[in-house]
């Protein structure tokens, strides 16, 4: 439908001004006429364009609202389940939300479909993981040391009160 890519391609033009906008430190003038084009373009393809959604979804992880990113990327994918890109922001977003499990699974998949760059981003978050779970043994560690002192020390006062009790 003509209506509809008219809403998408001005929508997809208003984004690029918000941002150019934003990266020139001035404030983005109608932070909704996007989201409406995108989703007035949604209804008139019938619920139909996968990259309509992946747009939008795009839209909402720069706002930094994730959760809409991701709902988005999900009809996506659901619409074109070979559009690599929707599993890679699906990803990316997920991993923000510390969702680390699947964002590796959309990853994985963005690679398959050929988006190899998704295999470093796994990478990276794996080594993120690896230290965090370093760092978690450390501090239990520390932890146990701390305790085992603690009590070495109360063990010890127990000793000087009962030499102390022998001593009367």
């Amino acid at each position: 439908d003509t209506n509809a890519l008219a809403y998408w391609q001005r929508a997809v033009c208003q984004t690029e001004m918000d941002e150019f906008n934003v990266s020139e430190g001035q404030p983005i003038i109608n932070i909704h006429s996007a989201e409406a084009d995108f989703s007035d373009a949604i209804r008139l393809s019938k619920n139909n364009n996968a990259y309509i959604y992946y747009n939008r979804g795009n839209l909402h992880a720069n706002r930094k609202e994730l959760s809409k990113a991701i709902d988005d990327y999900t009809m996506a994918i659901k619409i074109d389940n070979k559009l690599a890109e929707a599993y890679y922001n699906r990803g990316i977003a997920r991993s923000k939300t510390g969702n680390k499990a699947t964002a590796i699974q959309d990853l994985s998949k963005a690679g398959e479909l050929g988006l190899y760059d998704a295999y470093s981003v796994i990478k990276r978050l794996n080594k993120q993981k690896e230290e965090k779970d370093k760092e978690a043994e450390r501090q239990e560690e520390m932890g146990k040391e701390q305790k085992e002192a603690q009590e070495e020390t109360k063990l010890k006062d127990q000793t000087v009160l009962v030499v102390e009790d022998n001593a009367d």
